[in-house]
C-alpha cells in the first residue's frame, strides 16, 4: 500500500473527521470515522481494515491481516495465529467504529491512527 492508499480511503469515509472517543461502557477508547453517503457498509468496512492491516504493519514492523466476521458484519486485524488480541472494524449506524479485542501493548496506537488519517503521516 503506498500513499495513494489514503486517497482511496477517503472515498469510503470522513477521515478529517476521525476521532478517539471515549467508549467505557463497552471497554475503553475506540476510533470512530464517520462514513460517506451512499456507501455500502462491508466494502467501507474492507477498506478501512486493509488500511489498518498496512498501518499496523508499518508502525509494529509485523504483519497484521484482516480476517472477515463469522457472525457479525466487520473485520478483525490482527497478527496471523493470535487470536487474542487485535482490532474489530464494524459500523453502528453510519459510523465505523474501530475497538480493542483484547489490549494491545501499544496504548497510543489509536491516537496514532486517526493522527495519520488526518495528516497522512505515521509515526
Amino acid at each position: 500500500m503506498d500513499s495513494s492508499s489514503l486517497n482511496t480511503l477517503r472515498q469510503f469515509v470522513d477521515v478529517d473527521r476521525a476521532q478517539v472517543a471515549d467508549a467505557r461502557a463497552t471497554g475503553g477508547e475506540v476510533i470512530r470515522i464517520p462514513m460517506r453517503p451512499q456507501m455500502m457498509s462491508i466494502q467501507v468496512l474492507s477498506a478501512v481494515a486493509d488500511n489498518l492491516s498496512w498501518f499496523m504493519e508499518q508502525v509494529t514492523g509485523r504483519g497484521y491481516q484482516k480476517a472477515e466476521e463469522v457472525y457479525d458484519v466487520g473485520f478483525t486485524v490482527r497478527e496471523p495465529g493470535h487470536q487474542a488480541y487485535g482490532l474489530k472494524v464494524n459500523a453502528e449506524g453510519g459510523i465505523v467504529i474501530i475497538a480493542r479485542v483484547a489490549l494491545l501493548e501499544d496504548e497510543t496506537i489509536f491516537q496514532r491512527y486517526v493522527n495519520y488519517l488526518r495528516t497522512g503521516i505515521y509515526l
